[in-house]
């Protein structure tokens, strides 16, 4: 039962459960003890991020990596791709804030209703972690805007082609229609409720 806990398809479910028992929670209840040990088997599994940065982000850059490969072969293979693990749509400062943000800290947090004292230990490092991505994710985008700058400025200066104005534009000026169908299956990569629903983001 316990090791069950573990699956991310059941995550809601459990931590609604047991969120629903914490005003009136009974150590003398079996049911009650039940789901705390399944909430702590949880939290144990998915925990990574609790510990230091120069601990946790190299095991972040395995699983995407991990992720990333499985997700390559499934394309070679024609195989449908979960957004999450695809190279072309997350980032790892996406998916850890959002992972950290919908997943860790509500989870943390409800332990820590029950054991107050573990607030410091459990939560304050969670939200250190989503400092760090988030601060990451602003150095990526201001590469990416650098890098679409001097690409724009170079297709201006070879103007003159056949395609005239077509080459000047930016490379997110225009989205295909591939890219258009593919917008809300892509939005997942930052929803919690279509994120992580059948394994972790973070072992």
């Amino acid at each position: 039962m316990l090791i069950l806990a573990t699956d991310m398809a059941r995550h809601s479910e459990i931590v609604d459960d047991f969120k629903n028992k914490l005003d009136n929670f009974d150590y003398g209840n079996v049911n009650h003890l039940n789901v705390l040990k399944m909430i702590l088997i949880k939290a144990c599994d998915i925990s990574n991020e609790v510990r230091p940065n120069t601990v946790a982000e190299p095991w972040v850059d395995c699983l995407l990596e991990e992720y990333f490969n499985q997700a390559e072969t499934e394309k070679q293979e024609g195989l449908p791709v979960a957004p999450f693990m695809d190279r072309e749509k997350v980032t790892k400062s996406s998916a850890q804030i959002g992972f950290i943000k919908f997943v860790l800290i509500p989870l943390f947090e409800s332990i820590c209703q029950l054991f107050p004292q573990a607030e410091e230990r459990l939560v304050a490092p969670l939200r250190q972690a989503k400092e760090h991505y988030e601060e990451l994710k602003e150095k990526e985008e201001e590469i990416r805007r650098t890098t679409q700058g001097r690409s724009g400025v170079t297709n201006e200066g070879g103007r003159g082609g056949g395609d005239g104005g077509h080459r000047s534009r930016s490379p997110s000026s225009g989205r295909s229609e591939e890219t258009e169908r593919h917008a809300n299956k892509s939005s997942a990569v930052n929803n919690p409720s279509q994120r992580w629903t059948s394994r972790p983001m973070i072992l």
